[in-house]
């Protein structure tokens, strides 16, 4: 998925999986052993230089990104191979789509929840090494392919959700806990408004924040009730858009009641992070904006909750999956290199660091994250159910950006915004459907 962006809770989500052998086993030349995985340079003198240079490309903002970059230089002190970070921002997927049809990928990419549906048949399987074993039961389910092979390491575990600071929401009156159905939300966020606060930011420069709107408003109207759903229309194809209205309805009002900051077409991802943590913005949709809300920000109060679903009946739900995850391009011809640098992320302290960046829990049983003011949060929310994003279950590939830019449509207010938008999206499901 797109970015998104990271944050949220260990997931809890029963899967299991038994990783299979690899049909394409690694050479037993890139195997690295346990010294060259974890080699501290003495004396803090760098390790002399291999003249191998990799490519890394990640989809991370921010602090994120930050501490990529950061672990990147410690592996090359550590062990002489140079990494050349790509970090394409809200670009990523659109490169890699580009790299994909060349076949000339890098060394080593993060998949962001797309490692088997998007990515396998460019990824090396990785199950002979060191690192598999340590990975948690609870993701294991959605990084291995049909042919038994984990194909992706997951640094951290997301489960997503509405970020909120905390003052913001008690100086409003607004009891998150409260907040069951979209239309609780639409309260919630007229309480904000009244009260002198931004009730929504939207960080809509960057047009994939508004896709992570409209992707986690989905399931509530289409799929997470089991009784009346339209699971099966979508799988099948067969699904009426013009049921998509319900939705669009709902966002557009957001925009005209003035509940959206009104710069949101023009506000990047990263001012609306700041703006979340300065105590002005009550709400802001995805995880990764904790993170970046609290790097800006070191006192703020930032939680998360659920996301709302239309009845009362139907339970809220989080969102989950892959976030920080990497995997190594099959035609890599530095497999060695890169098969080092996986298992140097994998290793406990520096796995631990990353995913301390996402504000989110390891995918490595024997690793940790400093969680911070967020662990309470993780803790209330263990037991609340975890869905797979709407777009990797129900759209085929490439719709995250028709989601992207129709909801972009709809903030602008015009008039034929919403049906223009269920065109487009009914359009491009029939196109990309043949495709996939």
């Amino acid at each position: 998925m797109k970015r998104m962006l990271c944050f949220v809770l260990s997931t809890v989500l029963t899967l299991t999986s038994m990783a299979g052998c690899s049909q394409k086993p690694a050479d037993s030349n890139s195997k690295p052993t346990a010294s060259s995985a974890q080699a501290a340079v003495s004396n803090g003198e760098s390790a002399k230089s291999t003249g191998v240079t990799i490519t890394l490309a990640h989809n991370m903002n921010g602090a994120a990104s930050d501490a990529v970059t950061a672990v990147c230089k410690q592996f090359t002190k550590e062990t002489g191979i140079n990494v050349e970070v790509q970090a394409p921002g809200g670009s990523y997927e659109e490169t890699l789509k580009t790299r994909m049809a060349a076949n000339s990928l890098p060394d080593v990419f993060t998949t962001h929840g797309w490692s088997v549906r998007r990515y396998d048949e460019y990824l090396k399987p990785l199950n002979d090494q060191p690192f598999i074993s340590r990975i948690k039961s609870s993701i294991k389910s959605q990084i291995t392919d049909k042919s038994g092979n984990i194909v992706t390491l997951p640094v951290d575990i997301q489960q997503n959700g509405i970020v909120y600071n905390k003052d913001v929401i008690k100086k409003s009156g607004v009891d998150v806990n409260s907040i069951k159905t979209w239309e609780d939300f639409t309260a919630a966020m007229k309480k904000v408004k009244a009260a002198g606060f931004t009730p929504l930011e939207v960080g809509g420069k960057d047009n994939w924040t508004i896709g992570v709107i409209i992707d986690f408003m989905a399931p509530g109207y289409y799929t997470s009730n089991d009784k009346n759903n339209y699971r099966s229309q979508l799988s099948a194809g067969n699904f009426d858009w013009n049921k998509w209205s319900t939705l669009c309805n709902t966002f557009y009002d957001w925009g005209k009641k003035g509940y959206v900051n009104k710069d949101a077409l023009t506000c990047d991802y990263i001012t609306s992070a700041k703006m979340l943590g300065s105590g002005k913005v009550a709400f802001e949709f995805g995880s990764s904006a904790m993170s970046d809300a609290i790097a800006a920000y070191p006192n703020a109060k930032i939680a998360i909750m659920p996301i709302p679903t239309c009845n009362a009946s139907d339970p809220v739900f989080m969102m989950g999956g892959e976030n920080l995850a990497f995997g190594v391009w099959k035609d890599t011809t530095h497999e060695k290199e890169a098969m080092q640098l996986m298992n140097f992320l994998a290793r406990k302290d520096i796995c631990g660091k990353l995913a301390t960046s996402t504000v989110c829990p390891t995918g490595l049983s024997d690793a940790t994250s400093d969680l911070g003011s967020m662990k309470e949060t993780y803790d209330k929310l263990s037991n609340t159910r975890v869905l797979s994003y709407f777009d990797r279950e129900y759209l085929p590939n490439g719709m995250w950006d028709d989601m992207s830019v129709t909801g972009a449509k709809i903030l602008t207010g015009s008039s034929s915004a919403i049906s223009e938008s269920i065109q487009q999206m009914q359009q491009s499901y029939k196109e990309k459907l043949s495709q996939n």
